[in-house]
């Protein structure tokens, strides 16, 4: 099951990708909240400081894109980033992921098979951060947090 609002989708929210190229961006599901504003529905794989329900202002480029300008509603919401290294067996590592981080009612997008975004409420941050913190000193996989400010 996905995350229910996604089910409203409405329209993809371009964000500029922080210390990329000039012309990288990220497109993110989104739902319309109003003309100038949409909640993210979607997990952000690349961008760092917006987060999934967090509602984000929007200006409409002359081509008709949507692109995020700032948060306006930060719903407290952390997004990890889980990194499995190239030289471990390729396979759906997102499943025991999916399964042990369940009981803290995560949210995950993949991106391909080695890298997987997580979205947790803040009530769940610190012990999300905790079992990815004790993979990674295992050997399992590289991890980081795209929230960067509190």
């Amino acid at each position: 099951m996905g995350y229910p609002p996604a089910e409203a989708e409405d329209c993809t929210i371009w964000f500029a990708i922080a210390g990329a190229g000039a012309d990288e961006w990220e497109g993110i599901l989104g739902r319309r909240v109003d003309e100038h504003s949409a909640e993210i529905v979607g997990i952000p794989v690349f961008v760092d400081d917006a987060n999934l329900a967090d509602h984000v202002a929007t200006e409409t480029t002359p081509e008709g894109a949507d692109v995020a300008s700032e948060v306006l509603l930060d719903r407290g919401n952390f997004t990890f980033r889980a990194f499995f290294e190239p030289g471990s067996e390729p396979g759906e590592h997102w499943r025991p992921l999916m399964s042990e981080l369940e009981p803290f009612g995560c949210w995950f997008d993949t991106w391909n098979e080695r890298l997987v975004a997580i979205s947790t409420a803040p009530e769940h941050a610190q012990a999300v951060a905790d079992y990815l913190a004790t993979r990674e000193r295992r050997g399992e996989l590289q991890y980081e947090a795209a929230r960067r400010h509190p």
